[in-house]
């Protein structure tokens, strides 16, 4: 007897918390901002006139990103404390997009033809753009589109109002690298390293970035519902040897979603 008061105890409870879970789907277009970051870096000037004299001197390198549109995918169980409080997570995959440019900028006293400037990173080293040609100093060197797939959990704590027709929200999430393609200069020939390839190996980028989020989405019709969402990464989505900065990004995003309500 006791063993089945005990059972029937267990299944109310399931049962309640089963009836306080709802779950929806969202589908979002979104829009990168990603602040420009630059510093002076080391540079090798090569006098081919004088021998193997080396000279260094510093470099200014200002990275500049152009806004790409991505998209997002979301499944989130919400389950609620009260009757406008909640707890919401679930799983997202975030296609971010941008176009990276590098802009270098450097003086020196004596330009002789044969000078070659490198500065492209290798290991905690700096060895990096290349430029074979100094007429190409204060130019805008164009690295091209970078493509980066986000998986992420999310903790949002949100609130509702007018019937749970509008829900503002509040919380962080974990996006893990799930797959990139980024454009680079190629590093492993030392004669064209000015050269840019396609790299999709993930080195350089970050494979943990922490984030938070804001949104706030408005049902307008039964169960359908739009929504605006902002997501600020809280650390630099590169890796400390890929950039001259510490670059996070800014996400806007404009969604619709379907919610399962009980």
């Amino acid at each position: 007897m006791k063993k089945i008061f005990v059972i029937a105890i267990l299944l109310s409870s399931l049962s309640s918390f089963g009836q306080k879970l709802n779950y929806r789907v969202e589908l979002n277009y979104n829009l990168p901002y990603i602040a420009e970051v630059e510093n002076d870096v080391p540079t090798a000037q090569y006098n081919n006139s004088s021998g193997y004299t080396i000279i260094t001197t510093q470099a200014g390198i200002k990275e500049t990103y152009e806004s790409k549109s991505g998209a997002k995918f979301s499944g989130r169980l919400s389950y609620q404390i009260s009757n406008n409080l909640y707890l919401e997570s679930g799983i997202s995959l975030n296609l971010i997009r941008f176009k990276q440019s590098q802009i270098v900028d450097a003086d020196f006293d004596n330009i002789l033809d044969g000078i070659t400037i490198e500065d492209i990173y290798a290991g905690d080293s700096l060895w990096g753009p290349a430029f074979t040609d100094y007429e190409l100093i204060g130019t805008n060197n164009d690295l091209g589109k970078t493509t980066i797939i986000y998986t992420e959990i999310p903790i949002i704590i949100g609130y509702s109002f007018f019937d749970n027709k509008l829900k503002c929200k509040l919380g962080l999430s974990a996006s893990f690298l799930t797959y990139s393609e980024i454009y680079k200069y190629n590093t492993d020939c030392f004669y064209n390293s000015n050269s840019v390839i396609i790299d999709s190996s993930s080195d350089g980028l970050n494979n943990l970035v922490f984030n938070g989020n804001l949104e706030i989405e408005y049902l307008v019709y039964k169960n359908i519902g739009l929504s605006i969402n902002y997501q600020r990464s809280l650390n630099s989505i590169y890796d400390d040897s890929y950039s001259v900065g510490d670059p996070k990004y800014n996400l806007l995003s404009l969604g619709v979603s379907y919610n399962f309500l009980k």
